[in-house]
Order: structure tokens, then sequence, then C-alpha cells
């Protein structure tokens, strides 16, 4: 299958939904983090830490989750290396994963992956 093949085979309104999720989650675990570490309560003394934390956290997981979505896709046409970028971009937001996992367990209609496990891909591709 080429990679046009597998674009139009995702359901990406499914599969953004559920990054967006991911994301959010990641992004609330890493604010959780960096203050209990002392690093976001330091740089939250000035305006800019607090800009840092609360805007440009979830933008930069939104980077990493782009390029890995990209790299994802690159990995399932056998292109090589692909899959070693993917897992590289992904790391930062699967500490989210079993926090999401909960959630879905508790809400399964919210959820729009079918099978979701508490450690899931890299990238989690929703098929049509």
């Amino acid at each position: 299958m080429n990679i046009i093949e597998q674009i139009k085979s995702i359901h990406w309104p499914a599969t953004s939904s559920f990054m967006a999720i991911r994301i959010g989650v990641a992004s609330l675990i890493w604010l959780v983090l960096l203050s209990f570490t002392g690093s976001g309560a330091q740089s939250a003394n000035s305006g800019s830490g607090l800009l840092y934390i609360f805007v440009a956290m979830p933008i930069a997981l939104l980077a990493f989750t782009a390029m890995a979505v990209v790299a994802g896709l690159l990995s399932r046409v056998n292109v090589p290396f692909a899959g070693l970028v993917s897992l590289a971009c992904a790391l930062p937001v699967w500490i989210a994963d079993p926090f999401v996992w909960m959630i879905f367990r508790m809400k399964p209609e919210w959820s729009p992956v079918a099978d979701l496990e508490m450690f899931n891909p890299a990238v989690v591709f929703v098929y049509k």
C-alpha cells in the first residue's frame, strides 16, 4: 500500500481527536512534573516562564506529535528509520497513555479508538 492509500484509509477526525486528548493529558502531566521538580516554579516567577508552561508546552507537544504522525505514515510504507523517528517524537506524549486509558475505561463513549491499551504505539491511527 502506498502513502496516498494510507492517508486515504485513515479516519482523520478520530485520529486527530485522540491525539488532541493525548496532548492535553500529557501537557497537564508535564505541568505537574515541572511544578514538583521546582524547574516549573522557578520559571513561573517570570512572565515568560508562565508563557512557557501554559502555552509553549502544548504547542511543543503538538509539534512532536505532528512529526510522529508524518514519520509513522512513512514507517507504514517501509521508509528506513521512520519508525525510530516516530518513536523518538512520541516519547513526550507517551507519559499520558496510562491516564488516557483510565479515562476511556471510565467513559468508553469518549474514545475514538476501539481497542485502547494502557501503552499504545507511538502513533495511533484510526482507520475507516
